[in-house]
This record gives structure tokens, C-alpha cells and sequence, in this order.
């Protein structure tokens, strides 16, 4: 018997049938639709408040390494910045690739 006959199997195998997989998008649009309706901030409104509340609070994890909400915020603000000096605007789109990355590199 194929896997794609086989509900069982499929899930054995790792393959997701694809109706589970578009009701799965679907309910997550429809949440993230309603908290975008909902929701009077951006992300980065509440990274700056947090910041300001409390900004040596850590925010990030990875391993031995921690960034505080103050790093974190001075980053996003640096591409931020380097973003507008090359004449992105707000919605216009923006792809990231991200290279190999090492945990014993990061912060260089």
C-alpha cells in the first residue's frame, strides 16, 4: 500500500496530507487577520516600550549567550536605519537571507 493511500503511514513517513496542511494555514491567517485587526501596535512599538520599561532585562537566549532588550532594540534600530539609507519605505517588501551562522560568532 503507497503512503498517500495510508492516512497511518503518511504520518509515519512525515508527509503532511495537503488538505490538513491548507486547513492548518487557513486557521493561522484567520488568527493573525484578528490580531492584526485587533491590535493598535507593531512590533516595534513594543519593543521600544519594553525597552523603555525595562531595557537590561533579557529578552533573547541562545545558549551561553543573552541579549538584552536594550541590544536587541539597538540592532533592530541600526537595520532600521541602514534599511531607510537605501530607500526602503514602510511596506515595501524586504527578503533576508541568513548565512551560516555560529553561536560562538554571534554579536561580531
Amino acid at each position: 500500500m503507497s503512503v498517500a493511500a495510508n492516512p497511518l503511514r503518511t504520518a509515519q513517513a512525515g508527509v503532511v496530507p495537503r488538505e490538513v496542511t491548507q486547513a492548518k494555514l487557513d486557521r493561522r491567517s484567520a488568527v493573525a487577520a484578528k490580531f492584526r485587526a485587533s491590535s493598535r501596535f507593531t512590533l516595534a512599538d513594543l519593543l521600544e516600550r519594553r525597552t523603555r520599561e525595562n531595557p537590561m532585562r533579557v529578552l533573547l537566549r541562545y545558549g551561553e549567550r543573552v541579549w538584552t532588550y536594550a541590544e536587541v532594540n539597538s540592532e533592530a534600530n541600526r537595520f532600521a536605519h541602514t534599511l531607510h539609507a537605501l530607500c526602503v519605505r514602510r511596506g515595501d517588501a524586504v527578503a533576508l537571507t541568513l548565512g551560516p551562522w555560529r553561536a560562538d560568532r554571534a554579536g561580531e
